[in-house]
């Protein structure tokens, strides 16, 4: 499903928004660190 679907369907949307929101909180780890 997930391979076949790279539209904006349920679930690779809700993969997406996962991503995005890892990729966010690991940003503001590295510049809580950084300082």
């Amino acid at each position: 499903d997930m391979v076949n679907n790279c539209g904006f369907s349920g679930d690779s949307f809700l993969i997406t928004a996962v991503i995005g929101v890892i990729q966010l909180l690991g940003s503001v780890c590295l510049i809580g660190t950084s300082h």
